[in-house]
């Protein structure tokens, strides 16, 4: 129905919309009565699409923004961390320079779409003498050697996946 790239620019198979809209579809998506499915389709639409849609390359939108505001693909933000929490100055995992290739070596928690996701938008430390300013997002597709997710047996909210991720030497190229 094209409702995952409302405020997102056409020329990627967005409509071009201001928040108003997305503000209307999230009212109706709370009428279905489940809150994971709400939940599920923020995190892709409002949470990890929006990076790529601003500042990925031209080559990175076309592979994964496009099928994603089809909903061909799923995404899925991995921010929290076991030993942080949402705290982002205690981020652990890191992504080190090797060539033409980031090594990921980390963990996340609580993140939705976990199971689910092609693609996760992971924030990392890539320079950790640089504070704030050393952080980055890769765009971490799951099918890589080197990922693997738990799921987390949830009390309620079970309309959504909620997992932890794992990332071991994981490879994606720069």
């Amino acid at each position: 129905l094209g409702l995952l790239g409302l405020r997102y620019d056409p020329r990627w198979g967005g409509a071009g919309l201001d928040w108003s809209y997305s503000t209307i579809f999230y009212e109706e998506l709370a009428g279905c009565d489940n809150a994971g499915v709400g939940m599920g389709i923020s995190v892709h639409t409002d949470m990890a699409t929006p990076s790529l849609h601003q500042f990925g390359s031209d080559e990175l939108k076309e592979k994964y923004l496009v099928p994603s505001i089809k909903g061909e693909l799923l995404s899925a933000i991995g921010v929290t961390e076991p030993d942080a929490g949402s705290d982002v100055s205690r981020i652990k995992t890191r992504a080190v320079r090797d060539g033409d290739d980031w090594v990921i070596n980390g963990s996340k928690t609580f993140i939705t779409n976990a199971a689910t996701a092609d693609w996760i938008c992971l924030l990392t430390v890539t320079d950790p003498d640089a504070g704030y300013g050393g952080f980055s997002q890769i765009l971490v597709p799951t099918d890589l050697p080197g990922y693997r997710y738990d799921l987390l047996d949830k009390i309620g909210n079970r309309g959504s996946d909620t997992g932890l991720l794992f990332f071991e030497d994981l490879r994606v190229p720069v």
